[in-house]
Order: C-alpha cells, then structure tokens, then sequence
C-alpha cells in the first residue's frame, strides 16, 4: 500500500544518510573489569566520606580536662566557650533544631551566640541553666556540692535538679 512504500523510502533515505561506522572492536575481560573496580572504588570512598560527615555531625563531643589544663572551643552555632581545669564538658557535633544542650561537671566560661529560637541550656550534677543571651562563668565541680553561676552580661535563668522555682539572674549577679 501507499503506506508501506512511504515507509520503506524513508528507510532507504535513512540508510543512505548515515555515515560509515567504523567497525566495533570488543573490549577485553581485563579492561571491563578495571572500569567495574574504578566505580566500586568511587562508590566506596564517596559512601566512607558520607558516612564520617554523618556521623561526626550527630556524635556526642566530650573534653576531660586534667589539672592545670584549659581548653577554648567555638561551638557550630558560634558559642565561645573557656573550660577551666578539672572539668568535663560534652555537647553535639550538630545541635538539634530545638535547643543547644551542653553538658558540664567542672567550670567553663560562656559566650553564647544568641539566638531565640534555639535556647542554649547547660546541664550540671546540680542544676540547668537555661540562657537568654549572655555571657556568664558556671562553677559546678562533685566535691564543692555547690553550684555558682556569675552572669558578666544578659541574664541566665537557672534551676536546681528536683525543684520547681527557677531563678533569672541579670548582668552582675551571682
């Protein structure tokens, strides 16, 4: 039909049109395989980076420190924070999305970077501090069974572990 010979001359024009190819030459064995262990090679270095970045992010960071050691870290959030001899502070490789929790045993001075939306809390054996845009000094070592937080600007609202009342205090107090 009338079809059929628009369709083969279509065909036949196609034919004509491309140009010669050159003959196919089939790879050896050894060279498939060097192509298949360069990608797996790939593949497993991207996936041990991925995995390091992950799990570094959600890791927990501790720092015990001897006598006659300090130590001065900047947190991801921008937070400076000073820790003194005789102290142990742990905190997330990555905060969450609802606070920035710290955990202290010992002293540390704090500059908290602010942000309202994501409070920044530290956890001692006595109490939790919960800041409201400061910087401030955390006394809280086992044996003085005593915690002391002096505020040297914004004010730190602060509450003793079993207790209900929490107390703020503001730039000067201790």
């Amino acid at each position: 039909t009338e079809l059929s010979a628009k369709m083969k001359a279509l065909e036949e024009l196609e034919e004509s049109s491309i140009p010669h190819q050159a003959p196919r030459h089939q790879l050896s064995p050894r060279r498939n395989w060097s192509g298949v262990a360069a990608a797996l090679a790939i593949l497993v270095t991207t996936g041990f980076l991925l995995r390091n970045y992950f799990m570094d992010s959600v890791q927990m960071q501790q720092f015990v420190l001897a006598k006659g050691q300090t130590k001065a870290l900047v947190l991801g959030d921008g937070t400076k924070i000073w820790v003194n001899e005789n102290s142990t502070i742990r905190y997330p490789g990555v905060f969450d999305k609802k606070e920035r929790k710290v955990s202290l045993q010992g002293e540390a001075y704090f500059e908290v970077a602010e942000n309202p939306a994501q409070p920044f809390i530290i956890q001692t054996p006595t109490g939790t501090i919960k800041v409201l845009g400061t910087s401030f000094n955390v006394r809280d070592y086992a044996e003085e069974q005593e915690m002391e937080v002096d505020v040297s600007s914004g004010k730190v609202q602060l509450q003793a572990n079993g207790q209900e009342e929490k107390l703020i205090l503001t730039i000067h107090e201790k």
